[in-house]
């Protein structure tokens, strides 16, 4: 058992893989990790909120 909550996630992985079928229409000719949201790309918005935490350095999975 976690007796100590903070100790609970220390690594994060930022999935970023896949061809983006379902999305294509907004990501023809790039990846879909690069769509545009409020003006900063999707993977941005994960990588911010992952940085706000202190987190042993992590992976992105890109499928490649």
């Amino acid at each position: 058992m976690i007796q100590n909550r903070e100790m609970m996630f220390r690594y994060a992985v930022v999935m970023a893989a896949g061809e983006g079928r379902r999305l294509y229409s907004l990501t023809a000719g790039f990846p879909k990790a690069l769509i545009d949201v409020k003006g900063k790309h999707l993977i941005s918005w994960s990588l911010n909120q992952i940085l706000l935490h202190p987190l042993l350095p992590g992976t992105a999975d890109t499928g490649i």
